[in-house]
């Protein structure tokens, strides 16, 4: 863990921070999906979070810095579904500490697999990330897109 940064267990007062930070540290998307607070709020309430695997970054002067979201499947396998760290943060060793903990508190609970995606345009340096803590490419998916103008007649 970088000096100076903390640990912190997310609370809906920190639904305002968490959409900050998803949506400066996926602002490189060419069409960014932007993270609303109600659906934070919404996803903190839902089955899906764990006090143990929703992890936010503090810095030194506790603002709120990167978080990762991460679930045990029924499958008692792991599935980090996001980690996002403020553009200004990244490169000190936040994602890096994030995974980590993450990692030993899934092995902790006997997870043998974890998961995880990344867009292959990620201009972070993300896939280093993953590929230095082992992680291995499983396969390649392509999403299509097909924008349909209001105005378009058949």
């Amino acid at each position: 863990m970088p000096k100076g940064f903390s640990f912190i267990v997310p609370t809906l007062d920190d639904a305002t921070d968490w959409t900050l930070i998803n949506n400066d540290a996926f602002s490189w998307r060419k069409s960014p999906d932007q993270l609303s607070i109600e659906s934070v709020k919404y996803e903190f309430t839902s089955s899906e979070f764990s006090e143990e695997f929703y992890l936010l970054c503090n810095n030194e002067k506790s603002e709120r810095v990167g978080f990762l979201s991460s679930y045990i499947t029924d499958e008692k396998k792991g599935v980090i579904s996001t980690i996002a760290v403020l553009r200004k943060y990244q490169g000190k060793g936040i994602g890096k500490a994030l995974l980590r903990e993450v990692m030993n508190r899934m092995k902790i609970k006997g997870i043998a697999e974890v998961r995880l995606t990344v867009d292959t345009q990620n201009p972070t340096s993300a896939i280093k990330l993953y590929e230095s803590h082992g992680f291995t490419a499983d396969k390649q998916i392509i999403e299509y897109i097909y924008p349909i103008s209001p105005t378009e007649e058949e």
